[in-house]
């Protein structure tokens, strides 16, 4: 078996053998993948090169592109200075307001913060090592 740490080195090698003439049974074998898979990726690389068997990021995309976050966690910090209790319902109109990014729900506000480092009370977390 070998190591599946780089998908996109494994689907390359994959192809590589494909050409020269492995047989997709044996492929699929030496790389602990299922001959259906094999075939896939031989599929995309002949549809769009190398570029088709890199592997496409999972999920939705942040709703904070990662440029912006420093202004996020700017924007949670003046939250928290301003003293007083703070909502979720503030964080949120604060975020579309100076990072003009519309959030349909409260949560939304909530996972922000967390994914940001900050904890409930607007204190941020200290990292553990």
């Amino acid at each position: 078996m070998r190591n599946a740490s780089d998908p996109f080195r494994m689907r390359i090698e994959a192809v590589l053998m494909a050409k020269q003439g492995v047989p997709g049974v044996e492929i699929a074998a030496q790389l602990n993948v299922r001959e259906q898979t094999v075939y896939g990726w031989v599929r995309k690389y002949n549809q769009g090169a190398a570029d088709a068997l890199k592997p496409q990021r999972q999920g939705r995309p942040p709703l904070i592109p990662p440029d912006q976050r420093a202004d996020l966690i700017q924007t949670l910090r003046s939250l928290a200075r301003a003293g007083g209790q703070i909502t979720t319902s503030d964080v949120k109109r604060a975020i579309e307001r100076d990072l003009g990014v519309q959030m349909k729900t409260e949560e939304t506000a909530r996972s922000l913060i967390r994914e940001c480092g900050f904890g409930w009370k607007f204190t941020e977390l200290k990292r553990q090592r």
